[in-house]
Formats: C-alpha cells, structure tokens, sequence
C-alpha cells in the first residue's frame, strides 16, 4: 500500500481477469479475495500482518478454499 495510490479498483479486475480466463480455459480459480476482505474491499485488520500480507488467521481462512478445491480436482482423477 502506498499513500495516494488506490489499487483496490485493479485488484478487483484483475481478479475479475483472473477469474474468468479460468472459466474460458476450463481452469480452476480460487477467491481468496472475497473470503479476506472488509466491505471497503480491505484486508480485514485482523487477517493481517501489514496491511498487505496474510497473517496466520488469514491463512487459516484461505487454507480450506485451497483444500476444498485440491480435493475435488483429485477425486476427478
């Protein structure tokens, strides 16, 4: 984060871009944004350490999006 710059609006399309190259591929995306973010569209205060990087409670809400996702891909298998 840096004083008068907003990245929210570019985070926000880029995970759009992100997302839905996934669906066009055929490829999974995970939203960790959506599961980590106040409704100022943030990192909830509490989830991290800087501002910016997951702390250990913000990992621990993204590690069963991850989880959820690996097992469906290797269940596919």
């Amino acid at each position: 984060m840096h004083p008068g710059i907003d990245p929210i609006p570019l985070i926000i399309k880029l995970n759009t871009m992100l997302k839905n190259y996934a669906e066009n591929n055929k490829l999974e995306y995970v939203d960790y944004y959506s599961a980590v973010v106040d409704e100022k569209q943030v990192f909830k205060k509490n989830l991290v350490i800087d501002g910016v990087q997951p702390n250990l409670a913000g990992y621990k809400i993204m590690e069963p999006l991850v989880e959820r996702l690996l097992k469906k891909v290797l269940s596919a298998k």
